[in-house]
């Protein structure tokens, strides 16, 4: 991300960054916590992906002026700092759908409600705050609700079609989401972590592999993407209670 200071002055960071820079940098060149702003951003954008009521909205909002008062010199620079969440928000959801359905047209015309500048007090900010919040979460749960109704399926063909090299990465990018948003959504979607939910896939497919004799386990092992065939058998014990040898042997 960047951003203007002033007209001659442009600063940049990114979540590599904030794990470089000192304490002592950060306080004297930049005009914005970094590490809050990376905080509530993520805190922010899980929550709006959450398709239930806005009480932990609700929750993080006060969170977030409860810091903010601590942190922020004045009241201006608490609006700044509030403005600034809100780019850094909007900006990463126009990124996990710039090749879908939220279009920049959607962007303008939600930072053209925002009303923060208007603020004159704590409460006004908070309650502006809140409800720009609202307004975006409305947006992106509209935006991502035709995805999150097929992610299931998609994810299956992906798995069937090869589980081997399968990762979150890759199957966000398949599907055209954002990493983090995907899983949040997947998790909503399955009710399970998209990796518990891959190495069961993975083990119910070594359970009908193993049921034909000519298959080798070391292919097997293979196949299902573990090139180590002891630590397959070791997880496989884990998943079923039995080696793979053993379930073999009992069939």
């Amino acid at each position: 991300r960047k951003f203007l200071k002033d007209k001659n002055t442009i600063y940049t960071y990114d979540s590599e960054l904030l794990k470089k820079i000192t304490p002592s940098i950060q306080n004297r060149d930049y005009p914005f916590n970094l590490k809050k702003l990376d905080y509530y951003q993520n805190i922010f954008c899980s929550v709006i992906v959450d398709e239930s009521n806005n009480s932990k909205l609700n929750k993080a909002v006060d969170s977030l002026f409860e810091d903010i008062k601590i942190f922020s010199n004045n009241f201006d620079e608490a609006v700044h700092f509030c403005e600034e969440l809100f780019l850094l928000i909007i900006s990463c959801f126009f990124k996990t759908f710039e090749h879908n359905s939220l279009t920049a047209g959607d962007i303008i015309k939600f930072c053209n409600t925002m009303q923060l500048k208007k603020s004159k007090i704590w409460l006004e900010l908070k309650t502006s705050c809140f409800k720009s919040l609202k307004d975006l979460k409305l947006i992106i749960i509209n935006k991502i609700s035709y995805k999150s109704d097929t992610i299931i399926m998609k994810v299956d063909k992906l798995l069937s079609e090869d589980c081997s090299l399968i990762t979150l990465q890759s199957v966000a990018d398949a599907i055209g989401l954002n990493p983090t948003y995907f899983s949040i959504l997947f998790k909503q979607k399955s009710g399970k972590n998209f990796k518990d939910y891959v190495f069961d896939y993975k083990m119910e497919i070594a359970k009908q592999m193993l049921l034909d004799p000519s298959i080798k386990i070391y292919e097997i092992s293979k196949k299902i993407g573990y090139p180590d065939s002891n630590y397959f058998s070791k997880v496989y014990k884990k998943y079923t209670g039995f080696t793979p040898s053993e379930f073999r042997n009992s069939i």
